[in-house]
């Protein structure tokens, strides 16, 4: 990257733009790396001394609330393509295609020295065992437009309309209509003025057309052939509530602060569970991640959240935050949700010891496949 900078959040595992106590609780979980688990080991002196010039940056250039204003202007006029430029969304994109925290699909745990992504096979087949759907992001409608492999999928009138272009869905904006796309999670706003462009798409990506119409591109884990019931070898323990439970490989897991708009696809009870957790905390999103079982794998899958899904896993050497819908396999250690990660649910192949039992979920209101934790506390 042009500015050395701006490689640290790749280096750390941890959204662009994050506050300063989450850039020290990275870098102490470096620093307590036991290097001898990985092959690589003449690269821990060229490590180490990496992460000292990434202290040290810290230190002087982001604690200080003058320079740390300072740096985030730099990281904006990097990070943000210039209104209707063409030249600056290409060098976005590619920028996007090179990040390790931009990547979508499926991650694998690497050393922090490992900068370039790696190409791998996928474990699932997303036309097979995904659910694609544009909302409505408007309260009062909350309109769901399901999403054609196939088929090119208009957006409301006009020639605006989403396409699939393995591995991604993209935005067909035939006429160059007037168009903002936001993603909180990457930090950016691209706004589009009469460009004819096919741009690839994001789980979260926020679309805003010029006649007020306005689109959110979500997905859920939703396979068509039936999960057979067997013994699972992970339990979730949500500390702030001290509860806890046992997952099951014939449900999947949708995790955030508030699931209702979800729940309006109607999935099949049998199979889905909500759990809303953390309602005053606004950091958390509405779908924040969601979990399932896979040919004998647990996977978690950031959705499209705000501040992303940020994994702590035990047996691994740095933070992996998932954004933008992407997967990665489940281990134990901590699931880190919010602005600051302060929201910590653990992972554990034993059932947790706790004040109370693991927790028999009590159903909110008529929904019964809605679990509320604000009812706990």
């Amino acid at each position: 990257m042009d500015h050395p900078e701006f490689s640290l959040y790749d280096f750390l595992g941890i959204p662009p733009g994050s506050p300063p106590n989450l850039i020290y609780v990275a870098m102490r979980k470096l620093q307590k790396t036991d290097w001898s688990q990985y092959p690589n080991k003449a690269d821990e002196r060229r490590f180490m001394a990496m992460l000292e010039e990434q202290l040290w940056l810290v230190k002087t250039k982001l604690l200080l609330t003058e320079q740390r204003q300072s740096y985030e202007k730099q990281w904006e006029a990097y990070y943000l393509p210039g209104k209707g430029d063409p030249q600056a969304l290409q060098k976005y994109w590619l920028r996007a295609k090179n990040s390790d925290f931009f990547r979508t699909g499926l991650k694998i745990k690497s050393a922090p020295f490992t900068v370039q992504p790696q190409t791998l096979p996928q474990p699932f087949t997303y036309q097979r065992d995904f659910l694609h759907f544009m909302m409505y992001d408007l309260l009062e409608t909350r309109k769901v437009i399901f999403l054609d492999y196939l088929n090119p999928t208009p957006l409301g009138t006009g020639t605006k309309q989403v396409i699939f272009q393995e591995p991604d869905f993209c935005l067909d904006n035939k006429a160059g209509e007037p168009v903002t796309i936001n993603n909180d999670a990457i930090g950016t706003v691209l706004t589009l003025d009469g460009l004819n462009i096919v741009l690839p798409l994001h789980t979260g990506d926020r679309i805003e057309f010029e006649n007020g119409s306005r689109f959110i591109l979500r997905e859920v884990y939703a396979p068509s052939a039936s999960v057979s019931e067997q013994e699972s070898p992970f339990y979730l323990k949500f500390r702030r509530e001290n509860v806890a439970i046992k997952l099951s490989p014939a449900k999947i897991y949708i995790v955030g602060r508030n699931t209702s708009d979800i729940i309006r696809l109607q999935l099949p009870e049998e199979r889905f569970c909500f759990i809303n957790i953390a309602r005053r905390d606004r950091s958390i999103s509405r779908q924040n991640f969601q979990l399932f079982f896979h040919q004998s794998q647990w996977y978690i899958q950031d959705l499209g959240s705000r501040y992303g899904t940020t994994l702590d896993f035990v047996n691994h050497c740095k933070f992996e935050t998932l954004s933008g819908g992407a997967i990665m396999a489940l281990e134990p250690g901590k699931i880190r949700l919010g602005y600051d990660k302060s929201y910590a649910i653990e992972v554990t192949s034993e059932p947790p010891l706790l004040h109370k039992d693991i927790l028999v979920l009590q159903k909110a209101d008529e929904l019964s496949s809605v679990y509320d934790f604000a009812m706990l506390c």
